[in-house]
């Protein structure tokens, strides 16, 4: 089963993607409910998706959609895709928590489409 995103996930989409094409990983960070498993993997994620978002010339779109999991959360897949289709798509997945857990929404991968 799939399902389409809500408000807040898109909004807190909007926002990552804000700040990774800005280039700040300290908004990034802040960005995520719950801390990285591995920051300094994240990091480079993160470093090698913004290398290519800037070769993207501030052109590009995404597409997403949410997958029920057993425990009540959602699996979110987004693919950032540059305007130009001969540049390389970026990949985000995040999890968002079932309502009145505090867990909220947290960044799992962000990284150049392989």
């Amino acid at each position: 089963m799939v399902d389409q995103i809500n408000d807040v996930e898109r909004a807190r989409i909007v926002s990552v993607l804000d700040a990774a094409k800005r280039g700040l990983w300290d908004d990034f960070k802040r960005l995520t409910d719950v801390d990285f498993p591995n920051e300094e993997s994240m990091h480079s994620q993160f470093q090698a998706s913004i290398e290519q978002l800037r070769q993207f010339n501030g052109l590009s779109s995404f597409e997403s959609h949410a997958q029920p999991q057993s425990d009540g959360s959602r699996l979110i897949y987004v693919r950032i895709a540059p305007v130009e289709s001969a540049r390389t798509s970026i990949r985000m997945t995040l999890q968002s928590s079932p309502p009145g857990c505090d867990h909220g929404i947290r960044i799992l991968t962000f990284h150049p489409e392989l």
